[in-house]
């Protein structure tokens, strides 16, 4: 039977999982934070192309967990102020949904003098 399209980028699973441990272990020698581009350069593929291997369920959780430990180096990094802060809030909100949330207050004191004019405005109704 002929196969129609590219041969899978990664066989299975298990060799997925050990390309990456081997990025991560790189990162740890070089004593360098890992980060999600640059495992794909390691691993030969693009963003997006992980991101679809992601969707698979034989991938999924070590694409994740791998996810996870770039996202912790950077937040760990950018809190011991070992990187730049703006960089790491960028490609945080951008890569790892993270969000600022502005709370707002709309609460106002009305003065007396409004307070009385309110009152008598209901009265008359």
């Amino acid at each position: 039977m002929n196969q129609v399209g590219r041969p899978p980028k990664f066989a299975s699973g298990e060799e997925l999982e050990s390309l990456i441990e081997s990025y991560f272990a790189d990162c740890e020698e070089r004593k360098e934070p890992p980060f999600i581009t640059e495992m794909c350069v390691w691993l030969d593929t693009s963003r997006k192309v992980l991101l679809e291997y992601e969707e698979k369920e034989e991938f999924r959780n070590t694409i994740k967990r791998a996810k996870q430990k770039c996202e912790a180096a950077i937040e760990k990094g950018m809190m011991l102020n070992k990187m730049n802060a703006t960089g790491s809030i960028f490609n945080l909100k951008n890569n790892y949904g993270w969000e600022e949330r502005i709370k707002q207050d709309n609460t106002h004191e009305v003065g007396t003098e409004t307070k009385s004019l309110i009152e008598k405005a209901l009265g008359d109704l």
